[in-house]
């Protein structure tokens, strides 16, 4: 997305201290994956570099993603599409079933997405996609 990276951030924590062994580290469970720019990140001391591996791990991806955001006046969007990573488009309209579980699709900043990891939500206004659910806000 916009040539962003994607990132995956897995539900187990570890204090600063601690060394663990990357292969444990991709083998957790997944807590969420968005779009960031990795060094803007790293330039606002947000996250910093502790190694490199390659990861041969698939992670089945969904993002979402609706017409209706910037838009403040609209809480509920009926105008949902997603996608898969490098695959187009859909239209879907309401989200319903399995896709309300897609991931917000936009380029976010690296203080929101550390905000979710703390507090388990965006402090970014993304509109909900039923009626009754709170947006992002």
């Amino acid at each position: 997305m916009l040539g962003s990276a994607l990132i995956v951030v897995f539900r187990r924590s570890y204090p600063k201290s601690a060394v663990p062994h990357f292969d444990e580290i991709i083998s957790d469970e997944v807590e969420f994956y968005c779009h960031v720019t990795v060094l803007v990140g790293k330039k606002m001391g947000r996250w910093w570099k502790v190694g490199f591996r390659p990861v041969t791990r698939a992670f089945p991806m969904l993002f979402r993603g609706t017409s209706d955001y910037g838009n403040p006046a609209v809480r509920v969007s009926e105008h949902w599409y997603v996608w898969e990573p490098n695959q187009p488009f859909r239209d879907v309209g309401c989200l319903t079933g399995e896709l309300t579980k897609a991931e917000i699709g936009v380029v976010l900043n690296p203080d929101a997405i550390v905000n979710r990891i703390r507090r388990g939500v965006y402090d970014i206004f993304y509109p909900a996609y039923e009626p009754g659910q709170e947006p992002y806000a």
